[in-house]
């Protein structure tokens, strides 16, 4: 852990951060791998930013009890990602150089820092011979077959921002999704869709408890919520509070994919 004096985080949020670095709830459940793979297990694609990434991000080695391979991406800002599909689109011969850049690493496995990336889903998962899933919205599916007649909660970046064809890139059937998202929240705000150089995570999970509880009551139909974006894990434990819902991620994305690699 950082010296909270020196570390990007307010010196408030330095034990809380900690907190959740410990809390298994934040990271994923596969312990560490004693199988025949040699190498990084999982291998993350990276936007190029530089906000801090607290334990629990998709971002960050500690999240994961195995050695992790980061590749990123340049020029894949937040603003050319977190964008209409056909904007990300133009960096997609750069993922997939990235990807394969991962593969020769050795990884068993790839996934990516942003789920606005499940555009690229079908493009990335051919242009290697690992497994890939770039968004949590891969799992929307399977969540909603779970959930039997309840619709999908999905807690995004930006709510404006992620249209149909981010929906059917996962096969996810809008009318079974309600979206919210985290544009107007100031602390999400200026660390994440800004890319600041700090992040007060104490506010970061009050604005995810309490975009999740509106959420919830605005929608009673909800059976659970699901983040799009992977720097949410951290707050999960405020979303499962504050809405009294079961609460998903792309580390759930990570563990079920990584369930079946050796």
């Amino acid at each position: 852990m950082p010296d909270p004096l020196s570390s990007p985080f307010t010196s408030r949020n330095a034990g809380s951060v900690e907190r959740r670095a410990g809390d298994p709830r934040t990271g994923p459940r596969t312990g560490p791998h004693t199988g025949p793979h040699n190498g990084p297990l999982l291998g993350v694609l990276m936007l190029d930013t530089r906000f801090p990434r607290p334990p629990g991000d998709i971002g960050c080695a500690e999240t994961f009890p195995f050695p992790v391979a980061f590749r990123t991406v340049p020029g894949a800002a937040v603003r050319e990602i977190v964008a209409p599909g056909a904007r990300a689109a133009r960096l997609l011969p750069d993922f997939v150089a990235a990807a394969r850049a991962l593969e020769a690493d050795g990884v068993a496995a790839i996934t990516t820092s942003c789920g606005f990336l499940a555009p690229m889903q079908a493009d990335l998962a051919a242009a290697v011979s690992v497994p890939v899933l770039t968004s949590a919205l891969m799992i929307g599916p399977a969540l909603l077959a779970a959930l039997g007649g309840r619709r999908l909660g999905i807690l995004t970046a930006d709510a404006g921002q992620l249209g149909p064809e981010h929906l059917s890139a996962a096969g996810l059937d809008p009318a079974r999704v309600e979206i919210a998202g985290l544009q107007d929240a100031p602390a999400f705000r200026a660390a994440i869709l800004e890319d600041g150089p700090t992040l007060d995570a104490e506010a970061l999970a009050r604005e995810v408890a309490e975009v999740c509880r509106a959420l919830r009551d605005g929608h009673p139909d909800l059976g659970g919520i699901l983040f799009e974006c992977t720097n949410l894990p951290p707050y999960a434990a405020e979303a499962r509070a504050a809405s009294g819902l079961p609460v998903w991620s792309i580390l759930d994305a990570v563990d079920l994919m990584l369930s079946g690699v050796g």
